[in-house]
């Protein structure tokens, strides 16, 4: 995982690291062209830049976060398949 606004989070629920992360793997496996690299950008900003960007395209931001299930499931299918 990159830089995308990592902190200082309570190992005991999802940090919103994490949350930001799952987010633009949505983004990277389900976006158009332009999405794909606003995700593969936001993977690469610091906190503050992060928040610039989630900003900038709330609906974006709003869209893919609604397919954060359907992202972990495809990992976790994935990481199955290559045990």
């Amino acid at each position: 995982m990159e830089n995308i606004g990592k902190g200082d989070e309570s190992p005991t629920e999802e940090s919103e690291y994490d949350k930001n992360w799952w987010v633009t793997e949505a983004m990277r496996r389900y976006g158009g062209s332009f999405v794909k690299e606003l995700g593969k950008l936001c993977r690469h900003a610091d906190r503050q830049n992060t928040a610039k960007l989630k900003a900038t395209f709330p609906e974006y931001w709003g869209k893919y976060s609604a397919l954060v299930d359907k992202a972990k499931r495809a990992v976790a299918e994935e990481e199955r398949e290559i045990k």
